[in-house]
């Protein structure tokens, strides 16, 4: 998915971003939800129904093109991994 957002545009390689550590343009929060007392739809989803998510965000630095682009480009890949369809072809 990095790969082909990077396509469209540049991934925050920081290792810090909005206050949050990360690596390689992917934040993965740490967390006690039992602790949080609102959540947000992912941590709900994460905790009661699904084994993992992503939420993906477009730099609002960019135009709106740029930024549907990009956000496109992470979706389609992730239904081809999912999907098991080859991503050269």
């Amino acid at each position: 998915m990095i790969e082909a957002v990077q396509a469209v545009c540049p991934i925050d390689q920081n290792q810090m971003i909005e206050g949050r550590p990360a690596q390689g343009g992917i934040i993965r929060p740490i967390v006690n939800l039992p602790e949080r007392p609102d959540w947000p739809e992912a941590f709900y989803l994460i905790s009661h129904k699904a084994r993992q998510g992503y939420t993906l965000e477009a730099p609002s630095d960019f135009d709106l093109p740029v930024r549907v682009s990009a956000l496109v480009a992470a979706t389609t890949t992730a239904v081809k991994i999912i999907a098991g369809i080859n991503q050269t072809s």
